[in-house]
């Protein structure tokens, strides 16, 4: 999702003296790509997919609120397994066209633990989010909120995003979910 901010400034014209307006535009990208393991009871790889997700209008909201309003020190966000319905803009954990998927054993979604941010990203591959499955299920994507109720509906959802197709989980195998969050310009 590519926003533009334009900012406006006043400068002095040294031949004149007069102050002009001039506009500077950059467009403005936040995306949050994941990457998805599956290792059977042996620990073999079984498959690997890596899907870009939809920061919904709440998620955005909350980049601009922790970041130029309340300043969230250390915001607590936790990874959640999804269905099959795509996610919309509008999505809220309260009010979305999906359901959460919980075929695994923890108690509560696992912490998205973040690393060092450098270059306008930061990520969890020090820290995977970890789920031990513990029934057979199809899983078709994943999300990430502020809350760390399984299956709850309260909170704040970041984003959410679906797997280019559906993935089939075993009771035995584990999930190691990474999450890139990015703030891109161009």
């Amino acid at each position: 999702m590519y926003k533009t901010i334009i900012i406006t400034y006043l400068y002095k014209n040294n031949n004149n003296n007069k102050q002009k307006k001039q506009k500077m535009e950059n467009n403005i990208q936040i995306s949050q790509t994941y990457q998805v393991e599956c290792f059977d009871f042996n620990g073999n790889l079984k498959w690997d997919e890596t899907f870009k997700n939809l920061v919904v209008t709440a998620g955005r909201d909350h980049y601009l609120d922790a970041t130029l309003k309340t300043g969230n020190a250390s915001p607590a966000w936790y990874v959640g397994l999804k269905n099959t319905t795509a996610t919309v803009a509008g999505d809220t954990m309260a009010s979305k066209g999906w359901t959460e998927l919980v075929p695994y054993s923890d108690g509560t979604r696992p912490a998205y633990t973040v690393g060092t941010i450098a270059s306008g990203s930061v990520d969890n591959s020090a820290a995977k989010a970890v789920f031990a499955i513990s029934g057979t299920s199809t899983i078709f994507g994943a999300f990430l909120a502020d809350d760390n109720t399984k299956a709850g509906i309260t909170g704040i959802l970041l984003g959410a995003g679906n797997f280019g197709a559906s993935r089939a989980v075993l009771t035995g195998d584990t999930l190691n979910v990474t999450v890139t969050c990015s703030i891109t310009s161009s």
